[in-house]
């Protein structure tokens, strides 16, 4: 990049270390690209990418492909560029992305005759299953292996808002459907999950990074990055043979959702979009890309080359079944999630107050709907 174009600067800006200094960052760069500046390029990957979109704020990158002949559609995953794109449009590049969903100890969904078809079952079906795990296995009358393990308040503070945005918001349509009975039956299933005894009552994350919980706990809320993960959560759960499995939905509709880690975007109002496009089709290059870690890369020979090295290299740690769900995961995702940080902010507030019993589920429900709606429409 510097040697093509030697009289341009490239300055990179990352975001503070502490989590709310990083907010802090992120609405001031909100605030400076809605006000017309701002950086060329922008990692939209935890902004309202889409309101950005509305506002004519990125680059219509969907015109730039069109227009560029050097450009290789086909080294990358088409599915998770199509998947970014907003009202047709691809205003963001996603760069690197993980998924998330359920760890789980496969050995023992085996023994006890359970399969899972995760583009179908719902937070009910969880719920009946984890009934069925829940065992006292040495017979002295004291649970000693539970349905799932989840740090304190993880799953409500971090997959919680995506876990709901992906069910009942419709961003290109600005409108949602909180006050359903989907939603209040969610919720209440939710709540009864997290209260009943098939939740491990250990919920630090210490003992389980040294293995001091192995086997037991079957299900474990996880981010699955790339081959790595499967080894960790191996010894999280104490298993030589393990799962993932996409968070369950009230409503089944067939996606296959990721997260974005990584996602940039060209500022509508920089002078530099040629050379910003430039530097975006260098962060996608196979040598870059082919060096990261605790990601999932949108280069298809990237991710190529380090499954082959995992599975038959210096690393050795990749077997075939695993390599399958992440090949299977990668060519099959069709969703990205997304929520806004205002309607991320609204749904963590209520869920607190609905968990912690000061409103019903159906409260609830109606206050997310009323809130968000407002939100959808600024």
């Amino acid at each position: 990049m510097k040697v093509k174009y030697p009289d341009i600067e490239i300055k990179f800006i990352f975001p503070d270390t502490d989590k709310n200094n990083q907010d802090d960052q992120l609405k001031s760069l909100y605030t400076a690209i809605m006000a017309g500046s701002g950086p060329d390029v922008i990692d939209v990957s935890e902004m309202p990418h889409k309101k950005l979109a509305e506002k004519k704020l990125l680059v219509n990158l969907s015109e730039i492909i069109d227009n560029d002949k050097e450009f290789d559609k086909s080294l990358y995953y088409q599915n998770i560029i199509d998947a970014a794109k907003y009202n047709g449009i691809l205003y963001i590049m996603p760069v690197n992305y993980m998924f998330v969903g359920f760890a789980a100890d496969d050995e023992v969904l085996d023994e006890e005759n359970i399969a899972i078809d995760d583009s179908l079952w719902t937070w009910d079906d969880f719920y009946n299953i984890s009934l069925k795990l829940n065992k006292d296995t040495d017979n002295d009358s004291v649970i000693d292996r539970y349905a799932f393990y989840s740090i304190e308040h993880l799953m409500e503070t971090r997959f919680l808002p995506y876990i709901m945005h992906s069910q009942f918001v419709d961003p290109e349509n600005k409108s949602c459907s909180f006050n359903t009975e989907e939603c209040v039956d969610f919720l209440n299933t939710y709540k009864k999950l997290m209260e009943s005894n098939i939740r491990h009552p250990v919920q630090e994350l210490e003992p389980v990074r040294v293995g001091a919980l192995s086997k037991q706990f079957v299900f474990m809320p996880a981010v699955l990055f790339d081959a790595v993960s499967f080894n960790a959560f191996k010894s999280y759960i104490g298993t030589a043979k393990v799962g993932f499995y996409q968070f369950p939905r009230n409503i089944p509709n067939n996606k296959v959702s990721c997260k974005l880690k990584s996602a940039l975007g060209i500022n509508a109002n920089s002078k530099l979009k040629d050379e910003s496009w430039n530097l975006i089709k260098c962060m996608l290059r196979e040598e870059v890309q082919s060096s990261g870690w605790l990601t999932s890369t949108i280069n298809k020979n990237a991710e190529r080359k380090r499954d082959q090295d995992w599975m038959e290299g210096t690393l050795n740690i990749l077997d075939q079944s695993e390599f399958e769900k992440l090949n299977s995961l990668r060519e099959s995702c069709n969703d990205i999630l997304y929520v806004d940080n205002e309607v991320f902010t609204i749904i963590k507030n209520e869920t607190r107050s609905f968990f912690n019993g000061q409103k019903t589920a159906e409260e609830t429900a109606q206050a997310i709907q009323d809130k968000v709606t407002t939100c959808l429409n600024e």
